[in-house]
């Protein structure tokens, strides 16, 4: 199978474009892009029956590393111009429907992986791809409202101040259970009364709560749609 030759991945159109003109055209290119990346995820997870058909045999799949680098960015495509793909299959699972949940994670991420790689007994399953998806998501957003800049520097050192945190009353700040040093992931774990558990760090939701245009109603929606991933 032969493929076209990309000129990039996402994070190198982002460097590329590090102020996009906020129009209205743009936002609906955007919309479509991420569009086409969910679909395409979709495809990898598969489609589950409903009813009484059982989905026992039918085959799905876990991406397992979706993030900038590996969208696929082509300047020139029959689709149109600057289009995504999908890429980077190499941590990719497929499985019976009925073992999808496990918890082999050969690989991972550090900033965008999800809360279930770190808090005990959690299986990994389709919903980690869901995770990171939202966190590409609100990258995407966030470099066409504030720019390259505040995604590479700002918003992702904001996340990593976060890790610094000192721990407060009863709640118990836990650190990185995989790295050494501060982390820009978009979530802390932590300790209340012996029980631990995962929260948004406060950064996340400050971005994720940034007002849009006011002339654009697509990127309204786009925002509501982000408040879900939620």
């Amino acid at each position: 199978m032969l493929f076209s030759w990309a000129n990039g991945n996402l994070r190198d159109f982002w460097q590329k474009t590090p102020s996009p003109e906020r129009t209205e055209e743009r936002v609906c290119w955007m919309l479509e892009q991420l569009h086409g990346i969910a679909d395409g995820l979709r495809a990898i997870h598969g489609n589950i029956p409903k009813g009484d058909r059982s989905p026992n045999d039918r085959n799905t799949g876990r991406h397992g590393d979706i993030k900038p680098e590996n969208i696929l960015w082509f300047e020139s495509h029959d689709s149109g111009k600057d289009h995504l793909l999908i890429s980077d299959f190499g941590l990719s699972r497929f499985h019976r429907y009925k073992s999808m949940s496990e918890k082999y994670l050969p690989g991972f991420s550090p900033s965008y992986r999800p809360p279930d790689c770190d808090l005990p007994g959690v299986n990994i399953s389709v919903k980690y791809d869901i995770w990171t998806l939202g966190c590409l998501f609100l990258d995407f957003l966030t470099w066409y409202l504030l720019g390259f800049n505040a995604v590479e520097t700002e918003f992702s050192g904001a996340r990593v101040a976060e890790e610094s945190m000192q721990n407060t009353g009863s709640q118990h700040i836990s650190p990185d259970k995989f790295f050494k040093y501060p982390v820009d992931k978009f979530f802390i774990c932590y300790y209340v009364r012996g029980k631990e558990g995962a929260k948004l760090k406060q950064s996340v939701v400050n971005v994720s709560s940034l007002k849009p245009m006011p002339t654009s109603g697509h990127l309204k929606a786009s925002m509501r749609v982000l408040r879900d991933f939620r």
